[in-house]
């Protein structure tokens, strides 16, 4: 330390000398570190992948939307616009993404936030409102995403949105996925506007859906099985387990991957059929006795 004779006092004892004031006193030490978008995908994502953010918009975040939007998240944090007019509650939250912190809390900006909590920066957008009202009031927001995905479980409202792209009212490709009672099954569509299906070829009289899992006409016959209501309740809910969900998205996560990783042009149906013990033991009769559990089938009009 300058200032002080040779021999007599060395820069440590300078610091640390317990003949000097303050000597216990510890210095704080103060690093920076760079946390930018562009350092962490780096960081994480392979070469395959690519480096510009995807814009995907999200309609229904439920338990298979807000699963299925955590899947598309590690595509380097894409932009999202995520949609849904209702709050999380408890009734759901085993099969939710989401757990109770955010019971009470719009679904869209729970996940909002939740993103946001890992990486501040990821541009996410949020709308409180039924899809169909922000189609009608926005639509050309639609055209500015690079994949649409529709978790909407209401098959009617998604025939119309497939309607929309026939219209040319929607120029992007959709996704639609749902599943059946029990998970006995479950779909995924993909629509590309340059390969727009007939929806007449697609669904039968009262929006059932020619590929489903489970014989069409057993959505009739079995409804209060298939639609249950817990004691002193008035809403109804589809029975199925997170366990069942999870296999699903696993499988068929690939399936969307691929398509987006080639650009796919060409629309796809594809079914994911899922414990047929399940249908055997409550009775329930499924579209084609070979079909085998846990597989994906490429179904073709």
């Amino acid at each position: 330390m300058n200032g002080f004779r040779s021999g007599k006092l060395t820069k440590y004892q300078a610091a640390f000398s317990k003949m000097l004031p303050n000597y216990s006193k510890y210095v704080t030490r103060i690093s920076s570190e760079k946390l930018n978008e562009e350092r962490l995908i780096k960081r994480t994502a392979s070469d395959s992948i690519p480096q510009s953010a995807f814009k995907f918009l999200v309609a229904g975040i439920g338990s298979v939307g807000s699963n299925l939007a955590a899947i598309l998240n590690s595509l380097n944090n894409p932009e999202f616009i995520l949609v849904d007019n209702e709050e999380l509650d408890s009734e759901n939250i085993k099969r939710h993404f989401l757990g109770f912190k955010y019971l009470g809390v719009n679904k869209a900006s729970a996940l909002k936030r939740f993103f946001q909590d890992k990486l501040p920066s990821q541009k996410i957008e949020t709308e409180s409102i039924s899809i169909f009202d922000y189609f009608n009031s926005n639509n050309q927001i639609f055209n500015e995403q690079d994949y649409i995905f529709l978790c909407l479980g209401k098959l009617n409202l998604e025939k119309w949105f497939i309607e929309q792209i026939r219209n040319k009212k929607i120029k992007k490709p959709i996704f639609i996925l749902w599943v059946e009672p029990y998970l006995i099954g479950g779909q995924l569509l993909f629509i590309h506007p340059d390969d727009v299906p007939n929806t007449e070829d697609l669904f039968k009289k009262i929006f059932k859906y020619k590929f489903s899992v489970i014989s069409p006409d057993e959505f009739e016959k079995k409804r209060e099985l298939f639609t249950l209501k817990e004691s002193g309740c008035q809403t109804t809910f589809s029975p199925y387990s997170s366990t069942h969900l999870s296999l699903f998205l696993s499988a068929i996560h690939q399936e969307i991957f691929s398509i987006i990783e080639n650009d796919s042009k060409k629309s796809a149906y594809i079914s994911w059929v899922g414990d047929l013990n399940i249908a055997k033991n409550l009775g329930v009769k499924v579209r084609d006795k070979s079909f085998e559990k846990y597989t994906l089938i490429k179904n073709k009009l």
